[in-house]
């Protein structure tokens, strides 16, 4: 109970924000202003939030309200996914790999080719 009251919190702290802050942004910098804010915005949360659900309502949110944030939106989507995956690694192989290095570095998830053990081959390499 306690945790979805506390997702229920951030949800509506954040919800509440959103506009507030779009407008100062425009107001300060123009238009162009709000999204390079709430990208900004997005990686604090993809990188302290591991609450799959809240990560998904925020993305919803931001396509409500936000059409443009389509981008933030999908960044949300991924990272509640690896949250919400029963073996992160097959999932981080199979999505876009600038989006997996991302996630590695984020969530300190090493690379399986960097791993104790493992040996990494240059191109052309041969065994």
């Amino acid at each position: 109970m306690a945790e979805s009251e506390g997702r229920a919190v951030t949800y509506a702290s954040i919800a509440r924000a959103l506009p507030e802050i779009e407008a100062i942004t425009s107001r300060a910098n123009g238009p162009g202003g709000f999204p390079t804010v709430l990208s900004e915005i997005v990686d604090g949360l993809v990188s302290t939030c591991r609450d799959a659900g809240l990560l998904r309502d925020i993305a919803a949110l931001l396509t409500e309200r936000y059409p443009p944030s389509a981008e933030a939106s999908a960044r949300l989507i991924s990272f509640a996914q690896f949250h919400e995956a029963p073996d992160r690694e097959a999932y981080l192989q199979r999505i876009d790999p600038d989006l997996a290095t991302a996630v590695r570095r984020i969530w300190n998830q090493p690379h399986p080719s960097l791993k104790p053990g493992s040996r990494r081959r240059g191109r052309g390499a041969t065994k």
